[in-house]
């Protein structure tokens, strides 16, 4: 049989509350956009913060922009920096700690802006070395699906900043299925990008006639002791 529920304009889930000891509690996710957001984005001053954006437009019910201090906590608004173009929300933002919220799914996004020099380590990672602080580095350019187009015979995706290891897939059903396929296919959650890392401008300090430990002290005087010419 069938049931019909008419247009469902602003619904994002079905349940069914099941009958004892016939049927179990059943639930359909009726959303269609998703996306994994990481928890932390560091930027060189210069760079443009972009994430992919889901909402129709930019609004506060959607989202919210601080500049927060070192604690985390809100210091002014900067939603006037935001605007939304080709699925992105974007903004150019001066050095400093930022928070962005997504109000649905309920996530937030720590972002820092650092002034000074990307540094590329050998085994790939990079960091960005300022005066007061050094945060590793990675590529500001996100990959998002920004347009996906149908007509009576094509459906195409436009996927923004792809490279060789990005993979499509696409999902054809008659019936909303019982479980989120987003869920089911997304990717474990990335790597969280290491902040406050040392300052590395290191300080140099001498102090005289200090006692050290006799561990020390005996390799020291190994180390430094005339060399002689041993048996023979």
């Amino acid at each position: 049989g069938e049931v019909l529920l008419g247009n469902l304009d602003g619904a994002t889930k079905i349940v069914h509350g099941g009958i004892a000891g016939k049927l179990a509690i059943k639930e359909w996710d009726l959303t269609t956009d998703g996306c994994s957001y990481p928890d932390r984005i560091h930027l060189k001053l210069g760079d443009k913060l972009r994430v992919p954006y889901l909402a129709p437009a930019k609004s506060r019910d959607y989202v919210s922009f601080y500049a927060v201090n070192k604690s985390n906590n809100n210091i002014h608004d900067c939603f006037d920096l935001l605007k939304t173009e080709h699925g992105y929300i974007e903004a150019d933002l001066p050095e400093g700690d930022y928070k962005l919220t997504f109000h649905d799914p309920g996530q937030s996004i720590n972002i820092r802006v650092v002034a000074g020099t990307v540094l590329h380590s050998s085994d790939g990672s990079g960091f960005v070395c300022g005066n007061t602080s050094a945060v590793q580095y990675k590529s500001p350019d996100v990959l998002n699906i920004s347009n996906v187009s149908v007509n009576d015979d094509d459906v195409t995706i436009t996927v923004a900043n792809s490279s060789s290891h990005t993979r499509v897939h696409v999902l054809c059903s008659t019936f909303v299925p019982e479980y989120n396929l987003f869920t089911n296919l997304a990717t474990p959650a990335t790597p969280l990008l290491t902040c406050n890392l040392s300052n590395p401008r290191l300080d140099l300090r001498t102090v005289e006639a200090r006692a050290i430990a006799d561990e020390y002290r005996y390799i020291l005087e190994r180390k430094y002791a005339k060399k002689r010419t041993g048996n023979m």
